[in-house]
């Protein structure tokens, strides 16, 4: 286990040193996960945190399409409705 000394700054701010954030691959503007652990802070990726899920894009133009086409359907009945016009 490598150490390193590090400030903390206003507002909390810790600098992260460059080694140690090439070995554990945080990069600028990667989020990451804040949290005690008994009586230490522990930083981690909030990549490895997640999940990953592969979506099949056409399923999802397809759902999207759907969606979009009962909502045109609702809005027609509702103004038919407002308007007096029977289906």
């Amino acid at each position: 286990m490598t150490e390193h000394v590090t400030r903390v700054l206003k507002k909390g701010v810790v600098v992260i040193p460059k080694v140690l954030r090439e070995e554990v691959g945080i990069k600028e503007g990667d989020l990451v996960v804040v949290k005690r652990v008994e009586d230490r802070i522990v930083i981690e990726p909030l990549e490895r945190r997640l999940t990953l899920v592969t979506v099949d894009s056409e399923l999802v133009d397809r759902i999207l399409r759907e969606v979009d086409e009962e909502e045109k359907r609702l809005e027609m009945k509702k103004l038919k409705r407002v308007f007096g016009v029977e289906e």
